[in-house]
């Protein structure tokens, strides 16, 4: 077996296009429309495998910023989780801090921040911060944006990739 995941998944593409895709020609439309998305998974891996940790990273530090500033819009409204906003905001500076810290343990935070945003959104009518939510979703989407459209890229999905920097340039 090789030990390098990128020469592994070389070998692999290779093998699929080679010996099963013409196999397959005769096949049903569904069923090549699901091998292309597996030779197009596999391309996507094979060329942000490396970067899926400095991503992540970014992402929660996207997330940490988001869930601070729910935390200053509903602060001065009658919400119930400021304190768990405020614990999330610590708990992803912690992760952010540890330098051991792995690709999972960034996306299981992201995961709980989310939910967490979604909730105080869900609640924000009640409290009547649910305008300052809604325009701070807005923004605070819009920023990330490019870094999802970037990462993204390989699967030739985006309609101005053109526009788009170089991943390096974006997480540098």
């Amino acid at each position: 077996m090789i030990q390098n995941l990128q020469d592994q998944l070389a070998i692999v593409s290779r093998t699929l296009t080679e010996l099963v895709q013409p196999v397959l020609e005769d096949a049903e439309p569904h069923i090549q429309e699901q091998f292309q998305l597996t030779l197009a998974t596999l391309g996507f891996i094979s060329q942000r495998a490396h970067l899926a940790r400095k991503f992540h990273r970014v992402e929660l530090e996207f997330y940490r910023g988001f869930v601070s500033d729910v935390l200053e819009v509903v602060s001065g409204s009658e919400m119930e989780s400021t304190d768990a906003l405020r614990d999330m905001v610590t708990e992803c500076d912690a992760l952010l801090q540890d330098p051991t810290a792995d690709t999972d343990d960034y996306l299981e935070l992201i995961k709980v921040a989310r939910a967490m945003i979604s909730e105080v959104i869900a609640a924000s009518p009640k409290a009547g911060c649910a305008d300052s939510l809604r325009r701070l979703v807005a923004s605070r989407t819009s920023e990330f944006l490019i870094y999802q459209r970037v990462w993204m890229l390989p699967f030739g999905l985006d309609p101005k990739p053109e526009q788009l920097p170089d991943i390096e340039e974006v997480f540098s």
